[in-house]
Protein backbone atom coordinates (compact mmCIF):
# COMPACT_ATOMS: atom_id res chain seq x y z
CA UNK A 1 0.00 0.00 0.00
CA UNK A 2 2.56 2.04 0.94
CA UNK A 3 4.10 2.36 -2.96
CA UNK A 4 0.49 3.62 -4.02
CA UNK A 5 0.89 7.07 -1.19
CA UNK A 6 1.52 10.24 -2.29
CA UNK A 7 3.78 12.41 -0.37
CA UNK A 8 2.87 15.92 1.07
CA UNK A 9 3.95 18.79 2.62
CA UNK A 10 2.01 18.87 5.87
CA UNK A 11 0.34 22.33 5.03
CA UNK A 12 -0.43 20.70 1.65
CA UNK A 13 -1.84 17.70 2.88
CA UNK A 14 -4.18 19.99 5.33
CA UNK A 15 -5.26 21.81 2.24
CA UNK A 16 -6.56 18.66 0.40
CA UNK A 17 -7.65 16.82 3.15
CA UNK A 18 -9.00 19.07 5.60
CA UNK A 19 -9.17 22.75 4.15
CA UNK A 20 -11.58 23.99 7.14
CA UNK A 21 -8.99 22.66 9.68
CA UNK A 22 -11.16 19.86 11.54
CA UNK A 23 -11.36 15.79 11.18
CA UNK A 24 -14.75 14.20 11.47
CA UNK A 25 -15.66 10.64 12.36
CA UNK A 26 -19.00 9.74 11.22
CA UNK A 27 -20.55 6.49 12.16
CA UNK A 28 -23.24 4.40 10.54
CA UNK A 29 -25.79 1.65 11.17
CA UNK A 30 -25.38 -1.39 9.10
CA UNK A 31 -27.96 -4.50 8.10
CA UNK A 32 -27.54 -7.98 8.48
CA UNK A 33 -25.83 -8.43 5.12
CA UNK A 34 -23.29 -5.37 6.29
CA UNK A 35 -24.72 -2.84 3.79
CA UNK A 36 -24.80 0.98 5.02
CA UNK A 37 -28.00 1.79 6.65
CA UNK A 38 -29.77 5.04 7.35
CA UNK A 39 -27.44 8.60 7.36
CA UNK A 40 -24.25 8.34 8.72
CA UNK A 41 -23.99 10.72 12.16
CA UNK A 42 -21.24 12.79 12.74
CA UNK A 43 -19.48 11.56 16.28
CA UNK A 44 -16.55 13.61 16.55
CA UNK A 45 -14.35 16.55 15.34
CA UNK A 46 -10.54 16.77 15.63
CA UNK A 47 -8.02 18.91 14.58
CA UNK A 48 -5.21 16.17 15.30
CA UNK A 49 -3.49 14.50 12.12
CA UNK A 50 -2.43 10.79 13.04
CA UNK A 51 -0.66 8.33 11.21
CA UNK A 52 -2.86 5.21 10.03
CA UNK A 53 -0.15 2.57 10.83
CA UNK A 54 1.52 3.07 14.27
CA UNK A 55 -1.28 5.85 15.83
CA UNK A 56 1.96 8.84 16.07
CA UNK A 57 0.94 12.33 15.84
CA UNK A 58 1.88 14.12 12.68
CA UNK A 59 2.59 17.48 13.98
CA UNK A 60 2.97 20.47 11.39
CA UNK A 61 6.70 21.01 11.60
CA UNK A 62 9.20 17.71 12.20
CA UNK A 63 12.29 17.98 15.73
CA UNK A 64 14.03 20.62 13.29
CA UNK A 65 11.49 23.18 12.98
CA UNK A 66 10.98 21.73 9.23
CA UNK A 67 7.59 21.51 7.65
CA UNK A 68 6.61 17.65 8.11
CA UNK A 69 5.46 15.51 5.94
CA UNK A 70 2.21 13.20 5.34
CA UNK A 71 1.70 10.22 3.10
CA UNK A 72 -1.27 9.29 1.69
CA UNK A 73 -3.88 7.36 -0.51
CA UNK A 74 -7.44 9.26 0.31
CA UNK A 75 -8.21 6.31 2.80
CA UNK A 76 -5.09 6.12 4.58
CA UNK A 77 -2.24 8.68 6.02
CA UNK A 78 0.88 7.82 7.68
CA UNK A 79 3.68 9.56 9.31
CA UNK A 80 7.13 9.55 8.10
CA UNK A 81 9.05 6.84 10.12
CA UNK A 82 5.89 4.34 8.89
CA UNK A 83 6.77 5.65 5.18
CA UNK A 84 10.27 4.55 5.82
CA UNK A 85 9.91 1.10 7.12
Amino acid sequence: MKSSMTKYKFSDWMKKYRPDGVGRCFIQGLDDGMNPTGIPELVSEFTEVICDYCNAEITPKDDEGNESFVWSNDNYSICKSCAEE
